[in-house]
């Protein structure tokens, strides 16, 4: 998304762990954020992540992965630096725009071997 020619990315949902992380997220900053069990496991090199938003919009996300590069920023003018550096983000609450900036390092990348078992 791009408003006044700032990029940004523009949340549809966002699930947190935290009920109060959600509750603040949603009332101060009118982002669509959810409630979540969540788990994280690492064993050596492998992760596994799981994530099931629970109430009206349930959703369930599954993923076991590993790095198979060295971490490093995005090459300048790839997908993966247009996907990643986005330094603004975007909502809206009773059909108003609200933006606010975000600063950090530029990210450290790295490729995996994802997979994302099917739910039951």
């Amino acid at each position: 998304m791009s408003h006044i020619g700032r990029p940004g990315i523009y949340f549809f949902s966002l699930d947190a762990s935290h009920p109060l992380a959600v509750i603040v997220a949603r009332t101060f900053f009118q982002l669509p954020y959810y409630h979540a069990d969540m788990a994280f496991d690492k064993k050596e090199e492998r992760f596994s992540f799981w994530s099931l938003r629970k109430g009206k919009e349930e959703a369930e996300c599954k993923a076991v992965y590993r790095p198979i590069s060295p971490p490093a920023p995005a090459i300048p003018g790839s997908l993966d630096q247009w996907l990643t550096e986005r330094y603004r983000l975007y909502t809206t609450s009773k059909e108003q725009l609200y933006y606010e900036d975000i600063y950090h390092e530029p990210w450290q990348l790295q490729e995996v071997d994802a997979r994302f078992p099917l739910t039951e």
